[in-house]
């Protein structure tokens, strides 16, 4: 490295923002490019966003956070299910 040694907690949590590349990706390489770069100007953004405002930088991982959240969950099959429950209600005609 620049410093000619290791350094202890250079940089923490890589491994967790490669799991969520990955998760957001969809495991495509491809992707994971675009992705990475994604997520690094959004954690850059928040280190310098934090210098130079008032706003805390867990505010953003709030965001990256919720970011994963939207982009992983399958909104397909989670519509389906929520039809199908309409439906059996629709049905059975309210009751259980």
């Amino acid at each position: 490295g620049p410093h000619l040694r290791f350094r202890n907690n250079f940089s923490t949590g890589m491994g967790w923002d490669g799991i969520m590349v990955a998760l957001i990706a969809k495991n495509n390489p491809i992707n994971a490019i675009g992705v990475s770069l994604l997520w690094g100007m959004i954690k850059a953004g928040s280190l310098n966003m934090e210098r130079m405002t008032s706003v805390n930088r867990i505010l953003v991982t709030l965001i990256q956070a919720l970011f994963v959240i939207f982009i992983t969950v399958d909104i397909r099959s989670l519509l389906k299910k929520v039809s199908l429950g309409k439906r059996r209600v629709l049905e059975t005609g309210g009751a259980k």
